[in-house]
């Protein structure tokens, strides 16, 4: 009895309450799947909403305790702290790979992308400064990063995709990086959330445990 009560005392040691969150729906992926079991492992007293959407939201307006967004790393947002750096890889489904041996190969196919990506698409070639900037003329705009991957599963052309969502899928071959020499720029992902929030404590461990993780996984 003494160790069950142990037990419940430690439990409620740590953080308690709701989280709500907003964040880009690239993040119905393994990689973030495996932090939210282990953050949950760490602090079970934290109970979580999270709402995957493409679209800007107001963390005060909105009711939302933390919002996590994906920008230029040089972005200028107002109260945002970059939590880490990731890569764009250029993916398709395993039927095309032998389409591609160049960039410019991409203006052929269907760009499936989300409604925060430009009409313009730029590769950086790896290990140089060599820039090349597209505009593919056939494109997907839809708001779901689950959908853009279903629709590259099935093989209707390319998408964009960060390094660290994608690489389970790489490596085990349900998709392929067709130019591996090439990536898509290098995006931040940004977490924003209101001093004025009395669950900021909550939020601000639920960032600092993701930084750690994401160190931890990718290196």
């Amino acid at each position: 009895m003494n160790r069950a009560n142990d037990t419940v005392l430690e439990r409620q040691s740590g953080p308690i309450g709701r989280l709500r969150i907003s964040a880009p729906t690239v993040l119905a992926s393994q990689r973030f799947a495996g932090y939210l079991r282990a953050y949950r492992e760490e602090d079970p007293g934290v109970s979580m909403e999270i709402d995957l959407s493409d679209d800007w939201r107001d963390a005060i307006d909105d009711h939302y305790d933390l919002i996590v967004r994906i920008a230029d790393v040089d972005a200028a947002i107002k109260g945002a702290e970059l939590m880490f750096r990731t890569s764009g890889v250029i993916c398709a489904g395993a039927s095309l790979r032998r389409r591609f041996s160049t960039p410019e190969d991409l203006t052929d196919l269907c760009w499936n992308k989300t409604p925060t990506m430009g009409q313009d698409l730029s590769l950086t070639s790896i290990g140089t400064v060599e820039i090349v900037t597209l505009t593919p003329g056939d494109y997907m705009v839809v708001n779901s990063g689950q959908l853009v991957r279903e629709l590259v599963d099935e093989s209707v052309g390319f998408a964009v995709f960060p390094d660290f969502a994608i690489s389970s899928a790489l490596r085990n071959q349900k998709v392929s990086n067709v130019l591996p020499r090439w990536q898509a720029g290098e995006r931040g992902f940004f977490a924003i959330h209101s001093a004025r929030n009395a669950k900021l404590s909550i939020a601000r461990s639920f960032v600092d445990g993701w930084k750690d993780y994401m160190k931890r996984t990718c290196g």
